[in-house]
């Protein structure tokens, strides 16, 4: 099978709109191909995971919907524990699955959300199951505009606080029935059907090992960088989330570009990488193959080995010189695109693509390097390249059998 097909799941947002027709919230959903127009969950933890990481941190969620709220599937799981999946909680409201009302904790549970600053939907099929209790946590609730006491429920249920959202609105009689209802929100293909959000790309890899190494690291009161710099290198997917991170609009007052990955783990902070690599092992994508790997953190390293030698060139600079060179390869992107998306030093953008410069000299002397391209070197220079070529080697073999 494609492993590049097995990836390409990706998201649609469908509109929710309040009484006068202002577009004030979105719902996520999860497709398991790109362009299904219909819903096919067999994993509700992956799926979910899946379309957060994309919403979040592929896409981004100010791309995404703006200023306006987003509605996602909370599932079971994530409910009894958000922490194995943190996200931010600004605008977000959950949707609660319909087996969790039957846990005797759940209004607990569901309280705990809010207070963490989730606002919480149910549905009417929970709130028939259960009875008016659950209406304790709940922000939201939505109706099915069809069923035949649609019209009871805003008056029945209106309380200060809830909001009542109108569901398989599909026609301009439903929507006109459900605003004399009395209902605050409205949802349906009377305003648009699911919008399918394009991913950056189709291709995503994983490194479960490594990804469990990172979190691990990440728990620590105080994680040592230059580790979290390694384990990300052996990510190629998760290295390009980071530096996308960067470009988004909590980053919009980024004062000068980076020049290296050490910088951005900084800039991002720990606590934004542990959700970013939270979502990710969650999403089980397809295992980076480990010719490609092996291939990026070499070149990372011998790049790095090569500039303890010179003067002007930074080792942690020349170390995401290296890793950036391969990664639009492992992703299936452009290096144009992949660079265009992240806030980088000049320097470092103009090494990649034209090989200018300090930098694109050192990359260029390595790609000659590994394509055995050295007549015009000097039996010195090739030397001292093939003495940093076994150490960057030996040093790849200690960090990739260690999250093998």
């Amino acid at each position: 099978m494609d492993k590049t097909a097995e990836s390409g799941y990706s998201v649609a947002i469908q509109p929710i709109c309040d009484r006068q027709f202002h577009h004030v919230a979105d719902e996520l959903l999860y497709r398991a191909s790109p362009g299904a127009d219909s819903v096919r969950i067999d994993d509700p933890l992956l799926a979910t995971a899946r379309a957060c990481a994309t919403a979040f941190y592929e896409v981004g969620l100010q791309a995404l919907v703006g200023e306006r709220c987003l509605f996602f599937n909370a599932t079971a799981e994530w409910v009894a524990n958000p922490d194995i999946m943190p996200l931010p909680t600004q605008r977000l409201v959950a949707e609660i699955p319909l087996h969790l009302l039957s846990e005797q904790d759940i209004l607990a549970r569901l309280e705990t959300l809010r207070a963490q600053g989730y606002r919480i939907c149910i549905d009417d099929t929970l709130l028939l199951s259960d009875g008016d209790g659950v209406l304790q946590a709940a922000d939201f609730l939505k109706v099915d505009i069809r069923r035949e006491d649609a019209k009871d429920w805003p008056a029945r249920y209106r309380r200060s606080g809830l909001q009542l959202i109108a569901t398989f609105v599909e026609s301009r009689a439903q929507l006109k029935q459900a605003r004399l209802a009395g209902f605050d929100l409205f949802q349906g293909y009377v305003f648009s059907p699911p919008n399918h959000v394009q991913p950056l790309n189709r291709r995503r890899s994983s490194n479960p090992a490594a990804e469990m190494q990172l979190l691990a690291e990440l728990a620590l009161t105080e994680p040592d960088h230059a580790r979290l710099e390694s384990l990300l290198a052996q990510h190629p997917h998760l290295c390009n989330l980071v530096f996308r991170q960067l470009n988004s609009a909590a980053h919009a007052n980024l004062v000068r570009p980076i020049s290296s990955l050490r910088e951005a783990i900084q800039l991002l902070g720990t606590q934004r990488l542990t959700s970013m690599a939270a979502a990710l092992s969650l999403s089980r994508n397809d295992p980076v193959q480990s010719l490609q790997l092996r291939q990026v953190v070499i070149r990372a390293g011998v790049c790095r080995q090569v500039a303890q030698r010179l003067k002007d060139v930074d080792e942690s600079t020349a170390f995401t010189l290296g890793l950036l060179s391969l990664i639009g390869q492992v992703e299936g992107e452009s290096m144009q695109s992949l660079i265009g998306s992240i806030p980088l030093a000049d320097e470092v953008k103009q090494a990649l693509l034209t090989r200018e410069g300090s930098l694109g000299k050192l990359l260029l002397l390595v790609e000659r390097f590994e394509r055995g391209e050295l007549g015009q070197l000097s039996a010195k220079i090739i030397a001292l390249l093939n003495e940093d070529y076994l150490a960057a080697v030996a040093w790849a073999e200690t960090l990739l059998s260690e999250t093998r």
